[in-house]
């Protein structure tokens, strides 16, 4: 059902200053970020890392996603920072709204499948030889692509340009007044997030167990690999749970007579809708977790001038171990034998 109500009242009040401040400031900040770190992500994957393994064919199409998320980002904080929703039509408006969603869930496909190659990689080593084929790496992306562009396909339907009070609004999709996002709602929720949490979920406690009680050495290869899984883990719950459960509640109270419900729940979700595609920035550190490989090839953009003491590879090192410190700050991991990287 169509919620009547007027786009500009008292309770739109605080929906509109974060729209207007937070959300602009909030995505600038990613652009910056997000497209120094994906530029040099990508550089690094297709000019350093040879030969590819499905890896790093995963994690090269993950940079990829995040960068064209990231070069849709002006259009947004252009469309916030105008003091009246400009004249859209429909083209534009889906520029500004799919790419959001297209990057979310092929985001977390891709980290779904890192979750996998750790998980036997550490679990069942002697099977995973057949994994690292770079052919098997780029089938499993076409899928990803595949299916992200199908969930997101039903938004052309849903994602709407309104008009009222003589303005024009291009609308979310969890703001969206059709009657059919209900269902997709769910359907995106689960099939899209809860599964692929599940598996995530399950990989990381057989890794767990596996460096605790399994037959096989505690490399620093293993703990690397505990460590990447429990990052992963972590952008899971952290990041992409509260935006899921923010928007369930938000189609649901969008029509709410009570305009303090109403004006809660959607400052709330517009809160965390940045911060569901913050990994578009913490992506950079996670690449480093995932091996040795990764940190010669960051060490190698620089060349060392200044001797042993004081080398430009020495110190980016230093601070690329820096960046895991940081994405895994706050995060109990009890791993023994945490060799040096």
């Amino acid at each position: 059902m169509a919620c009547n109500q007027s786009y500009d009242d008292s309770c739109s009040q605080l929906v509109e200053s974060l729209q207007r401040y937070y959300l602009p400031a909030a995505y600038g900040t990613i652009f910056i970020i997000g497209l120094v770190g994906n530029l040099a992500s990508i550089f690094i994957y297709v000019a350093k890392m040879r030969p590819w393994t499905s890896n790093i064919v995963i994690m090269l199409n993950l940079a990829l996603s995040d960068l064209l998320y990231t070069l849709s980002l002006p259009v947004l904080v252009w469309y916030y920072t105008q003091p009246e929703p400009p004249p859209l039509q429909a083209p534009l408006c889906y520029l500004m709204r799919v790419p959001f969603h297209l990057h979310l869930y092929a985001s977390i496909l891709f980290l779904t499948c890192v979750s996998v190659l750790r998980y036997v990689a550490v679990v069942h080593p002697l099977r995973a030889g057949w994994l690292q084929e770079t052919g098997w790496g780029v089938g499993v992306c076409v899928v990803v692509w595949g299916l992200s562009a199908l969930e997101v396909y039903p938004m052309f339907l849903t994602i709407t340009v309104v008009s009222a009070d003589r303005k024009r609004w291009c609308l979310d999709f969890a703001s969206s007044e059709s009657d059919k996002i209900h269902l997709y709602n769910w359907l995106l929720t689960l099939l899209g997030y809860g599964l692929p949490l599940v598996v995530v979920g399950v990989c990381y406690m057989q890794v767990a167990w596996a460096l605790i009680a399994g037959p096989y050495p505690r490399t620093p290869s293993r703990t690397r690999a505990y460590r990447l899984t429990v990052a992963i883990a972590a952008v899971f719950v952290a990041s992409f749970a509260p935006y899921h459960a923010l928007r369930i509640i938000r189609v649901y109270t969008r029509c709410s007579v009570d305009c303090a419900l109403r004006r809660g729940v959607h400052a709330a979700y517009i809160l965390f809708r940045p911060v569901a595609v913050l990994n578009t920035c913490l992506n950079l550190p996670l690449y480093t977790l995932a091996g040795g490989r990764v940190h010669r090839a960051f060490a190698g953009l620089l060349p060392s001038r200044c001797g042993p003491r004081h080398s430009p590879r020495k110190n980016l090192s230093i601070i690329i171990m820096g960046w895991e410190g940081l994405l895994l700050k706050g995060i109990s991991v009890c791993s023994p034998a945490d060799g040096q990287p």
